[in-house]
């Protein structure tokens, strides 16, 4: 298999996960309640956002699902198509009226943040009452996404009150999706072989590292290879799949290794770039800065390993890509000022990065609403600086050796 043609075969990948992620986390229609209040569901309106006809409250952690039943409580609603919640010791309270219709009477309702501490879910019908509850502070998993869902029963034409307890300890954004079960299901296999797809990847990275690049193997083929697999394992911890299998067992390990992978892709990464530059013809401020940076990131991954608050984390995460950031410019600079062959490549490489950094920063620092940007940017951009990044390294050792062999 030529190289061209390999590289072709990963950014077809990559572009097919994107379609398929997009195609299962598009901005769904938004629920309209009834001159009654109440939300109407029919089977051709599936899947729905609810968030714009939710209420909302802040009240003790100590009140039950019987207190929040009064009508001493003022609900607030803000009609908008994403819940955004600002960081509150206290404990937020979702409620939204539901009508039952359509033959479909098994719903599945999701919020799609799998940094939520813990969500618990109450479905009030006079006949009874369907509850399940989700996240690391009760103990609870969700077996139906990396998310919290809560699957229902409501046939047509009956009344419930669905109540959702919120606890989180950061500051979130998120919609609040209705689906009835066969379009969930639908849904979860699509997420399914995009993550297979992305999962792919990274064997097919190494692959080509080890057994398709001509040239010997030094550092900075180390320093490239263990960028992509942090980079992968970030992802997998941030986007929540690792949640499945760390809640609840593994609590620390499900809070921490996101940051840990994310610190240790930066230092690789940066120590990637710089083996492009030239020792020798480049000023030693910048090797000063680069290995400083490295140090940075290190003391700093062995404080915020100790920290509890996770806003805290997040915060240093968003500092660590910046910080990436400012240190590539200048090494980028100089390779464009010396025409090397591999500029091109690095400089549209480190663009995606770019652009997926600034998606994590408004993520980690609640800037923008939830949305298909803040959410999935930072995966397929790290896809496509790491295609291009492998190709930079390829034409770089293929240069060297035509230049030593003549």
């Amino acid at each position: 298999m030529s190289v061209r043609v390999y590289i072709r075969f990963l950014l077809r990948l990559s572009m097919w996960s994107a379609l398929l992620l997009c195609a299962a986390h598009c901005d769904y229609q938004s629920a309209v309640r009834s001159d009654s209040g109440q939300v109407r569901l029919h089977s051709e309106a599936d899947p729905i956002n609810l968030a714009a006809t939710a209420d909302y409250v802040i009240v003790d952690p100590a009140l039950s699902i019987q207190d929040i039943q009064s009508d001493d409580l003022l609900w607030v609603r803000d009609e908008q198509s994403t819940i955004d919640l600002k960081y509150n010791s206290h404990v937020y309270w979702l409620r939204i009226a539901l009508v039952g219709g359509g033959p479909q009477a098994d719903r599945v309702v999701t919020l799609p943040e799998n940094r939520l501490d813990a969500v618990d879910f109450y479905l009030l019908q006079p006949d009874g009452i369907q509850s399940d509850f989700t996240g690391q502070l009760n103990g609870q998993r969700s077996d139906l996404a990396a998310y919290p869902a809560f699957a229902f029963h409501l046939p047509a034409g009956k009344a419930a009150d669905l109540f959702i307890r919120i606890q989180s300890p950061t500051a979130l954004s998120f919609p609040v999706y209705l689906y009835s079960a066969p379009e969930f299901a639908w849904e979860r296999k699509l997420v399914l072989i995009a993550h297979l797809s992305l999962i792919l990847l990274l064997p097919a990275f190494l692959f080509y590292q080890f057994r398709l690049r001509p040239g010997s193997h030094g550092m900075q083929d180390v320093y490239l290879t263990l960028a992509i697999v942090c980079g992968s394992a970030f992802i997998f911890c941030f986007y929540g799949e690792a949640q499945r299998w760390l809640w609840p067992e593994q609590v620390w390990l499900r809070e921490h290794l996101d940051l840990i992978f994310l610190c240790l892709f930066v230092m690789s990464y940066i120590l990637y770039m710089h083996g492009f530059v030239p020792h020798r013809q480049s000023p030693l401020a910048l090797h000063l800065s680069v290995y400083a940076f490295v140090s940075v990131c290190i003391i700093m991954l062995a404080y915020l390993i100790r920290e509890p608050v996770e806003q805290n984390r997040l915060n240093g995460m968003a500092f660590v890509l910046i910080g990436m950031h400012l240190v590539l410019i200048p090494e980028i600079a100089l390779l464009y000022r010396r025409s090397a062959r591999t500029v091109g490549y690095l400089f549209v490489a480190w663009l995606s990065l770019a652009a997926g950094s600034a998606a994590l920063i408004t993520d980690f620092l609640h800037c923008l609403s939830y949305g298909l940007f803040t959410r999935y940017t930072w995966p397929l951009t790290f896809v496509s600086a790491m295609v291009l990044s492998v190709y930079a390294q390829y034409v770089s050792r293929r240069a060297m050796n035509s230049e030593s062999g003549r």
